[in-house]
């Protein structure tokens, strides 16, 4: 076949300098498989460059953020990408003026959008996508029956179901360092919902790990004293970098329990992680996308998103070891049986060119 020309705009904020090279999940994994038969750019902000890098044989181009309050440079982003002449377009979040430009400027390329989440708010939006991706069949379910879609009619997007999978790093399992009672890992901003860890962890003597960068400083400095400081007996605190794929796996595998406790997700990479390690799982009832993809009581729990409600299941799961381990076990054998991201992502993308 011959090869053709991919863009992934992906409108992110929050990369660190180091983020796609430290990034480790299945959506790289499917960028470097499609790599390897196309030529596959991802258009995204940094906070510091504005260059092109070439990783896993992914051309990334990288797009100034701008500083705290200015105005996104979307006209630079536009140009960007109609000078690579794209052959298919995925939106990564379909919520940025830029991709109504796209639209306008690009109307014949195929485009597909995922996640959707609410950024999907009308038919003229969703009209000009191909394929709409979603993480569970529950969300493709939803989706068919809001008006947007229903409006459409026989021009209604393909629904394809593509949830993030367990990569080889998450699948391998190593024990090493101080083993943590629960982990918590989430960029630092109030949807995560640390402050409900907190202060279900509070007055207690479980040793709590939480992971993620400061995309909301504020945020973080108000959770931040209330228990985890200095050396608090409740456990370490990582905050400042993203972890290193592997320090992140070893940190999942020593720890006995994880919660994601976000009050909304497009598709959460955590819970993919979390229970392809094989740890018991908490996530709230409130936030469907995390809810759907846990069989409550089977492959993971679902509860009330109180510091209560979460504590009463942490404290049943770390004193019943046996629960643990089978909870974990499903969770591994639920994970690793999704269909692969790679295989849905070449498959639609031959589709459509």
């Amino acid at each position: 076949m011959t090869r053709k020309r991919i863009v992934w705009s992906v409108p992110w904020l929050n990369a660190d300098p180091d983020y796609w090279h430290k990034k480790d999940d299945s959506f790289q994994d499917a960028l470097a498989a499609l790599a390897v038969d196309h030529d596959v750019h991802v258009c995204t902000l940094h906070p510091t460059r504005r260059d092109i890098e070439i990783i896993r044989g992914v051309y990334y181009h990288f797009l100034a953020a701008p500083r705290e309050g200015d105005v996104i440079p979307w006209g630079d982003w536009v140009g960007t990408v109609r000078r690579l002449d794209p052959d298919v377009i995925h939106y990564w979040g379909f919520s940025c003026p830029a991709s109504r430009s796209l639209d306008y400027f690009l109307p014949d390329v195929p485009k597909t959008v995922y996640p959707v989440g609410s950024r999907i708010i009308s038919a003229a939006e969703l009209a000009v996508v191909r394929t709409v991706f979603v993480t569970t069949p529950e969300d493709a379910a939803t989706l068919k029956e809001r008006p947007c879609y229903r409006a459409l009619g026989p021009g209604a997007p393909d629904v394809v179901v593509c949830p993030f999978t367990p990569t080889e790093t998450f699948q391998a399992k190593t024990y090493r360092g101080e083993v943590f009672d629960v982990i918590h890992v989430a960029d630092w901003r109030p949807l995560k919902r640390h402050d409900l860890l907190i202060e279900a962890v509070r007055d207690t003597p479980w040793k709590a790990v939480l992971i993620g960068n400061r995309h909301d400083p504020a945020y973080h400095e108000r959770c931040r004293p209330v228990t985890f400081s200095g050396h608090s007996n409740h456990g370490a605190i990582y905050t400042s970098d993203r972890c290193s794929p592997a320090h992140l796996a070893s940190l999942y595998h020593d720890t006995k329990v994880a919660v994601q406790l976000s009050s909304s997700e497009g598709g959460s990479r955590v819970v993919t992680e979390a229970m392809a390690c094989g740890l018991p799982l908490i996530v709230c009832s409130d936030c469907r996308s995390n809810a759907d993809r846990i069989e409550d009581g089977v492959t993971g729990f679902v509860v009330d998103p109180t510091p209560k409600a979460i504590r009463r299941k942490i404290a049943e799961l770390l004193v019943d070891a046996p629960l643990r381990e089978k909870i974990g076990r499903n969770a591994a054998r639920h994970a690793r049986s999704l269909p692969s991201m790679t295989d849905v992502f070449r498959h639609t993308t031959e589709a459509l060119l």
